[in-house]
């Protein structure tokens, strides 16, 4: 069963704010209804925004964002959901858990409270009490008809001024199925003059892979991509530890370091 859902065009745009992020609440019935009647059930999406998707989609078997494609749209649609296309767009915003996480962005800074766990009471931390701290979908995120998975992070160890390192990884199409995937590289300072956020995109990589095949995907750092602009608008450069992350979104990560420092 598909079922076309979403926000009006007039919804979404200049002067378009809304407070609510779900859908429609008789929309949200209907697929609810629907879902429980249907074998399988497939939810597209029409909209402009990232909403709110917590109250479905435990119903259906898969969701495909389409926004608001244009004329073209329908001929894609078709391909991807009869199978003639291998879908591999991936989320250039995160969707939210709850209306209550907004603003909920990937590269946010880091809080004065851990977010897990605390050494002085259990209570006081960095979380919500009725949600996760992290999205429903997070920034990067999509599903394909392959499934790739990520192993083997290498980092060189140290960079210094001028020069470059290497990080690597190994990407593994585990399924009988070719198709495309987007490799992101994130980074993160760990010691800073100012606050920096606990991730931010510096690379990123599209691959093809065979079924079953796999492939060594490197990326190169330079102090370049490590740079920040201060309060009074200077561009820095600090020595120091940064972390190093390599995933398929920005919450499925492999995680290594590096130090940038004299020779």
């Amino acid at each position: 069963m598909l079922l076309a859902m979403g926000e009006h065009m007039m919804q979404s745009g200049e002067a378009a704010s809304r407070t609510d992020l779900h859908l429609p609440r008789h929309q949200v019935a209907f697929i609810q209804q629907i879902a429980a009647v249907a074998k399988k059930t497939v939810l597209i999406l029409f909209n402009g925004r990232p909403l709110v998707l917590t109250d479905v989609v435990g119903c259906v078997d898969a969701i495909v964002e389409v926004w608001f494609p244009g004329i073209e749209g329908s001929r894609a649609l078709v391909d991807i959901i009869s199978g003639a296309r291998n879908p591999s767009g991936r989320l250039s915003m995160s969707f939210p858990y709850a209306n209550g996480q907004v603003p909920v962005y990937y590269n946010a800074l880091n809080t004065g409270r851990p977010a897990q766990r605390s050494d002085h009471s259990p209570r006081f931390l960095s979380k919500y009490l009725d949600c996760p701290n992290t999205p429903l979908f997070p920034f990067g995120f999509g599903l394909s008809w392959h499934h790739t998975t990520l192993s083997t992070l290498r980092v060189t160890p140290r960079l210094v001024p001028g020069g470059r390192i290497t990080v690597s990884v190994t990407a593994s199409n585990s399924s009988h199925t070719a198709g495309c995937e987007t490799i992101q590289l994130y980074l993160n300072d760990c010691v800073a003059s100012i606050a920096r956020p606990a991730l931010q995109l510096k690379a990123f990589t599209r691959i093809s892979l065979a079924a079953g095949a796999s492939q060594v995907v490197s990326f190169e750092i330079t102090e370049n991509d490590l740079g920040f602009y201060d309060a009074e608008g200077a561009r820095r450069l600090e020595y120091g530890r940064f972390r190093v992350f390599v995933g398929l979104n920005s919450a499925d990560l492999l995680e290594g370091e590096f130090y940038y420092a004299e020779s």
